[in-house]
């Protein structure tokens, strides 16, 4: 079973699906059952969601039969175009329905950006509400430290006025290993995604948390 702290009785399980890629998606979804599942017994008041865009996405129905195997019947919202309009969804959904807690659920290369754009987005709504994240392709909380602290790093060299705190001690894995070095150059990508979305000083999502606090949101992987 699966219980966050912060006592709250109402948790929103949100979903960012991923239209282009059917196979991708509904490991997304299928990852939010299993953590809806975990959640619901100590949180009877959790809901699942599943948010996406207002056209090329998956249609409602295939989401909600993927998740049949679960009894669990899904809320979509195919009302978001990008990134922070997802974010802007789960804020409206939170708002509406009073949730204390949002674990968000999306893929490890996607998460950090996802992250931070939601954490804003709900601070402006209430910051004391609990973000959380689950990476629906690893439950591997050393795979999850390694590629969120590399992109964090290649964020930062990306955009300097980046505000985050960066261990050095965490950087210490750093090696002249070709096969890592090609491994930072695939995910440089979503890193220079991450500066140029941030679009400094407009505070389009959060960009002053130390590696370490982001690192927290992940969850164990203890699902039944």
């Amino acid at each position: 079973m699966l219980e966050l702290s912060g006592g709250s009785s109402s948790c929103v399980v949100a979903v960012q699906q991923r239209g282009d890629d059917p196979v991708e998606c509904r490991q997304r979804v299928e990852a939010g059952v299993r953590t809806y599942l975990a959640v619901s017994p100590s949180m009877p008041g959790a809901r699942l969601i599943v948010v996406g865009g207002a056209s090329g996405d998956i249609s409602p129905e295939t989401i909600t039969s993927w998740c049949e195997h679960g009894g669990v019947v899904p809320t979509v919202l195919n009302t978001s175009q990008n990134t922070r309009h997802k974010a802007e969804s789960i804020a409206g959904y939170v708002r509406d329905t009073g949730a204390g807690s949002v674990i968000q659920v999306t893929s490890l290369y996607h998460s950090l950006r996802a992250y931070l754009t939601t954490r804003t987005t709900l601070d402006a709504i209430e910051p004391d509400i609990t973000l959380m994240n689950v990476a629906s392709d690893t439950t591997d909380l050393d795979v999850i430290a390694h590629c969120v602290t590399d992109e964090i790093m290649l964020a930062t060299a990306a955009e300097p006025r980046l505000r985050f705190t960066i261990d050095t001690g965490a950087l210490a894995a750093a090696t002249d290993d070709p096969a890592y070095r090609t491994y930072l150059t695939r995910r440089d990508g979503e890193a220079r995604r991450i500066g140029a979305y941030a679009e400094t000083g407009k505070g389009h999502l959060r960009t002053d948390l130390s590696v370490k606090d982001i690192l927290a949101t992940y969850l164990p992987p203890t699902y039944p």
